[in-house]
C-alpha cells in the first residue's frame, strides 16, 4: 500500500496484535516500524546475553583459585 506524497494515513505497525496505530506519511511510519522490530530483536538478544551471563556468574562460583596455582618444577 502506498499513500501519494504528503498523504497522511494511519496504520497498525508492531507484532501485529493490532495494539498500535500511528499517523503520518507512509515513509515515516514504515521508519518507525523497522525501528520497532530492531529494538525488539535487540531485547531478545539483551535477555539471551542476560542468560548467558548469569549462567557464567554460576560457573565462575564453583571455580576454585586454588584450580589455578601454578607449581615450580624446582
Amino acid at each position: 500500500m502506498r499513500a501519494n506524497l504528503g498523504e497522511t494515513l494511519t496504520m497498525g505497525i508492531g507484532s501485529g496484535q493490532g495494539n498500535l496505530f500511528v499517523s503520518g506519511d507512509y515513509e515515516s511510519i514504515t521508519a518507525l516500524q523497522n525501528k520497532l522490530f530492531e529494538l525488539e530483536e535487540l531485547k531478545r538478544k539483551n535477555k539471551r546475553l542476560l542468560a548467558e551471563i548469569q549462567r557464567l556468574e554460576g560457573a565462575a562460583s564453583e571455580i576454585s583459585p586454588m584450580d589455578y596455582i601454578c607449581r615450580s618444577n624446582k
